[in-house]
């Protein structure tokens, strides 16, 4: 292909990407530069945080000083995310924006590993191997998406490990390059998630066995050596890790305590937080967060066929489409097998149907964007249009700096307590504040202030709710402060 001809290529794509990644980032940055997040993820942020300070060690994370769940130390997820989170705030600090800079990074990072999968799938055909931007578009219609990336939840880090196992085990079934080493590392990454998010990460386990049962390009009993082979990859690299005492103790409690209790059902009479009336409820989220892509697809083939534009699909694309919707599949409906459900313990198999609904419309869309004449004047307003989008998305976002997406009363008291409170310290909290989880995150995510609901270890500082319409004992007075949420008390000398 000549210099020429190539430039031209690139001139027609290059306008799609950037409206892409306008997106992309419209969907997220404008709420993630803003304060608030959803507990979970300030929770995650709290736990690395602390160990990049030297609070709690690799295998005995800390979150407070009163533990959580029961334990002293911090079990209710393998540490792998804590460990590379804590890497960001030691190199960005103790500021709010490092778990948004992570979590936008895993955005980021999942994106690029959408493409090259989407590469490797349509390696043959060139028209095709351009369009992954596609993928990423239907990949941002999910509702859930985008707002996994604007709360620093679990699954997104987990994803990129899911998405490396799959990306590799295709190297090796599919394009044959490497195949054993390329099915070592599909198995490591495996690991990677399971340690990542525990069980819902091994989702990808049956990668090798899903392309064979797609696309027979080996034996059976070759598929299965090659499967078990992944498999013993994934054990086998847990099991050496377990040779380490202090890994064997520290995940020999998460095993036990958080998913022994989940799988047994003790987790679902107790964390009615998360629980679902129906071992369905996740099959109907996940058809309403895909109705987007449904309707975008059905609505793009009408167009096609109004305009004459082929959509035909090959062989191979129904292949491929299939492959990648049981794989998503494999990533959220086992999530029906305990009651403790949320829509965004799904987050990890969404590429994989944002994909396989890209390749439903991609064909047509290549012979449209083929018919693009780049001397014209009509695109090249709409390279114009997609340099304003994407400024725009910056400028909007700056614009967000220093306001609040969530929980603004909480976070306005906080800040007006902080002002009392000294960091690094313990603080009395009524017992019936216990769910309170907002405000406890937050204190210890950006304080490190830990809460005690024994109100028989009294502590220099009391917060109380102002809707509970109770004040502590008289050992306590009351600290005047324009505060809308709860009110603050000091402990006098007795």
């Amino acid at each position: 292909m000549s210099i020429k001809k190539f430039d031209m290529l690139q001139n027609k794509y290059l306008p799609f990407w950037i409206i892409t990644f306008a997106f992309l980032g419209g969907l997220i940055l404008p709420v993630l530069v803003m304060d608030g997040m959803f507990m979970d993820g300030v929770l995650y942020a709290a736990v690395s945080k602390n160990l990049a300070n030297g609070y709690g060690t690799m295998w005995w994370l800390k979150y407070s000083e009163y533990g959580f769940a029961e334990h002293v130390t911090f079990h209710e997820h393998p540490p792998l995310i804590f460990w590379i989170q804590s890497v960001f705030f030691k190199v960005f600090g103790n500021g709010m924006y490092t778990e948004r800079i992570y979590s936008f990074f895993t955005c980021l990072v999942t994106a690029f590993l959408m493409i090259k999968t989407w590469k490797l799938i349509t390696k043959d055909n060139e028209s095709l191997s351009k369009l992954s931007w596609i993928a990423i578009i239907m990949w941002m219609l999910i509702p859930v998406s985008f707002w996994a990336y604007q709360n620093n939840i679990q699954e997104n880090t987990m994803g990129i490990f899911s998405l490396l196992s799959v990306f590799f085990a295709l190297k090796a079934v599919h394009l044959k390059e490497r195949v054993w080493m390329y099915l070592f590392l599909s198995g490591l990454m495996i690991f990677c998630a399971g340690f990542s998010k525990g069980l819902p990460g091994l989702f990808t386990l049956g990668t090798v066995f899903f392309h064979w049962v797609f696309f027979r390009k080996q034996s059976f009993w070759m598929m299965l050596l090659q499967n078990t082979f992944v498999i013993i990859v994934c054990f086998g690299t847990l099991g050496l890790i377990l040779l380490i005492p202090d890994a064997k103790e520290s995940l020999s409690i998460y095993f036990h305590d958080r998913l022994g209790s989940r799988v047994s059902g003790a987790a679902e009479e107790n964390n009615n937080l998360y629980r679902a009336e129906s071992h369905f409820y996740i099959l109907k989220r996940m058809f309403w967060e895909l109705l987007p892509l449904m309707i975008v697809s059905v609505i793009t083939l009408l167009i096609y066929k109004i305009n004459k534009v082929s959509s035909k699909l090959e062989k191979e694309h129904y292949k491929w489409i299939g492959f990648f919707v049981v794989i998503g599949l494999c990533g959220s409906v086992p999530i029906m097998l305990t009651l403790v459900q949320k829509t965004f313990y799904a987050v990890g198999s969404l590429p994989y149907f944002a994909v396989a609904f890209a390749l439903i419309i991609a064909p047509g869309m290549a012979e449209r964007i083929a018919r693009i004449d780049v001397s014209k004047r009509g695109h090249k307003v709409f390279r114009v249009i997609s340099i304003v989008l994407i400024l725009g998305v910056l400028i909007v976002t700056a614009l967000q700096v220093g306001k609040v997406s969530r929980n603004k009363n909480v976070l306005h008291d906080l800040y007006l307590v902080d002002e009392h409170i000294p960091e690094n310290t313990v603080i009395n909290v009524h017992p019936s504040m216990h769910n309170e989880w907002d405000m406890r995150v937050y204190l210890v995510r950006y304080w490190l202030i830990s809460v005690d609901f024994n109100e028989e270890r009294k502590h220099d500082f009391y917060l109380m709710n102002k809707d509970l319409g109770k004040t502590p004992d008289s050992s306590y007075v009351l600290i005047e402060l324009p505060t809308r949420k709860y009110d603050l008390y000091q402990r006098i000398e007795d």
